[in-house]
């Protein structure tokens, strides 16, 4: 086998790989992503669990003041408390 021949058989196999991929939608690739996206999720935590969870924790705990951030700076109403006294979750939760 020479180089021509082994260049179209990995050409012919990547385009059949495309051509399957393109055939089962997107369902199929949002599916394969969330799989790989757990697995390297469980593989970065048993690496060191201490760390990774902490890193996690400080994310989700900066993520309030960066939700804050970004809809003040697009001009749209936000506050750090509940303040909406129309929801009715939160009736007699405010004088």
């Amino acid at each position: 086998m020479d180089m021509d021949q082994l260049r179209t058989i990995l050409w012919l196999r990547w385009r059949l790989s495309r051509n399957q991929w393109s055939r089962a939608g997107g369902l199929a690739a949002t599916l394969t992503l969330i799989v790989v996206a757990i697995a390297l999720a469980i593989a970065l935590i048993a690496l060191d669990p201490p760390r990774v969870l902490f890193a996690l924790f400080c994310a989700y705990g900066l993520s309030g003041y960066a939700v804050y951030a970004w809809r003040k700076s697009k001009g749209k109403p936000a506050s750090v408390i509940a303040i909406s006294t129309d929801e009715p979750d939160e009736k007699g939760l405010h004088p």
